[in-house]
């Protein structure tokens, strides 16, 4: 019964995106996005997304005025997911994200004279292929590519090429002492 309330909602807050941006937001009609998340878009985003993806509770996907978002078919975001799309984000059919991940397209700018600008950012692109599994507390960095069939391994940051059929790992050693 709940999946039906929360299929329900999701088709009214897409219903409300396709008629706010005019035709620059498409998905089909079944998807889910859970509870507390927040789907921000700028007038003049461009959104895609296919058949039954899911955003679970309080995930969060913003994409800027000149942002372009694509998510493929069973697409899959599980708790405190954060898309930041200013650019383009890319995401192929079958995706499974873990808890806490994070795409961002985008950073700030900064200089060592100015520090940091807050409203202009330096943007990239992100791509995800088919059948990519995405472990907890990732975070995928602008001007990426992975390709399809991969998995990246819990924590891990990314930024770059991967490629298809790849495992990503991080080499963390945990030191262990005596306090003195």
């Amino acid at each position: 019964m709940r999946e039906y309330f929360v299929m329900a909602l999701s088709f009214f807050k897409i219903l409300g995106k396709k008629i706010w941006h005019k035709g620059a937001f498409k998905a089909a009609y079944i998807q889910r996005l859970g509870p507390g998340v927040a789907f921000l878009t700028q007038r003049g985003a461009h959104v895609s997304l296919g058949y039954n993806t899911c955003i679970s509770r309080h995930g969060t996907v913003f994409v800027g005025k000149s942002g372009s978002l694509t998510l493929g078919n069973r697409v899959y975001f599980n708790v405190n997911a954060y898309i930041s799309c200013q650019n383009r984000v890319t995401i192929g059919t079958g995706c499974i994200f873990g808890p806490n991940v994070t795409v961002i397209d985008n950073n700030h700018t900064f200089s060592r004279e100015k520090g940091v600008c807050t409203n202009v950012h330096n943007c990239g692109e992100i791509y995800i292929g088919e059948n990519c599994w995405i472990g907890a507390n990732a975070v995928i960095l602008r001007n990426t590519k992975i390709g399809k069939n991969c998995v990246i391994g819990a924590g891990c940051v990314v930024r770059g090429a991967i490629p298809d059929g790849s495992i990503v790992t991080q080499d963390r050693t945990l030191r262990v002492r005596e306090i003195q």
